[in-house]
This record gives C-alpha cells, sequence and structure tokens, in this order.
C-alpha cells in the first residue's frame, strides 16, 4: 500500500524482462492495487516471474499479489455471467472448481455472480480443495476473470518456498 508507483515501474520491468517491451503498469485507483498490461500470455508471465523470485528474491520488491487475468469485461452482472462458456471451456472435463469474486467500486451481487457463472459450469464445486479457481476481481465499470490451477501467485509464498528449499535466500 502506497508504493502503487514503484509497483507500476517493477512490475513493466519485470515484464520488460520476459520479453514484452511495451508493458505498462498504473494505479487502478483503489490503495494497494495497481493493474498492468501486456502482450505475453498472463498465466505465463506470472508462471515466469514466480521461477524469477524463486531464484532472485530481491528482485521483487513492491508487488505482493499478481492475478493474471485471462478475460476483461464491464462490470456488470450480464457481461460476467456471459463468460460461464469461456469459463466452463477452461476447466477440463472431471476437474473441479470454486469461483470467488471480489469486489472494489461496484455494487454488483457477489452471490448473482456466483450462481450466475457456476449455473453455465457443468463441473463439480469444492470450495476446499478445487482443482480450479475462477476468480473474478472487479475494479470499478471493468471486472477481470480468471481460471487458474492453484490461483494467484503471493509473492510472499514464493520467497518462503524459496527460503525453505535451500534457494538464494536460504544460501
Amino acid at each position: 500500500m502506497h508504493f502503487e508507483e514503484r509497483a507500476c515501474e517493477e512490475i513493466a520491468g519485470l515484464l520488460d524482462g520476459l520479453g514484452d517491451d511495451g508493458a505498462s503498469a498504473r494505479p487502478a485507483g483503489f490503495t494497494g492495487i495497481i493493474t498492468a498490461r501486456t502482450s505475453l500470455d498472463p498465466v505465463e508471465a506470472v508462471s515466469r516471474i514466480a521461477a524469477m523470485i524463486r531464484d532472485e528474491p530481491w528482485s521483487v520488491r513492491y508487488c505482493l499479489r499478481i492475478i493474471p487475468v485471462q478475460r476483461a469485461v464491464r462490470a456488470t452482472e450480464e457481461a460476467i455471467t456471459a463468460e460461464a462458456g469461456y469459463v466452463a471451456g477452461m476447466i477440463p472435463e472431471g476437474c473441479t472448481y470454486r469461483i470467488r469474486v471480489k469486489r472494489r467500486g461496484s455494487k454488483v451481487s457477489t452471490t448473482a455472480l456466483i450462481r450466475g457463472l457456476a449455473s453455465g459450469i457443468p463441473r463439480g464445486v469444492d470450495l476446499e480443495r478445487p482443482d480450479r479457481d475462477v476468480l473474478v476481481e472487479i475494479i470499478g465499470g471493468t471486472a477481470g476473470i480468471s481460471v487458474l490451477e492453484g490461483g494467484a501467485l503471493s509473492v510472499h509464498d514464493e520467497k518462503r518456498r524459496a527460503s525453505e528449499e535451500g534457494g538464494a535466500l536460504g544460501q
């Protein structure tokens, strides 16, 4: 919190280091939240940033949590629930899922979003140990949708893992 400008510079630099010299980032208008744009596949970019953190934990100082957004739509119940088909296509047959909604600056009903999305996803629900997390991040008038195996990237958790595994922090 309160280091959004530095976090913007950091994430743009990380994405540049991964090969996107046109990456950009800006504060989202909510304390502690920034958004970034990249031409790279967002899930692959976050995976590569996680590997970078394990090798060089000091390379990330200001970003604490990184969520790759696969779809961005207007933050309305209709626009978000219309993405159920896309979400279902990202969850393999036989896999379970759970939906998590985080709202900032929006009055869209979390319950209505979860019901609307779930009604279009013909897969099993597991709220404790799902195979996939469906994340809906609403920031003002925009909603980001992600279907992730393992959830968002916690920089702190990656640094702790590196330390426990004897990585750069534990050497």
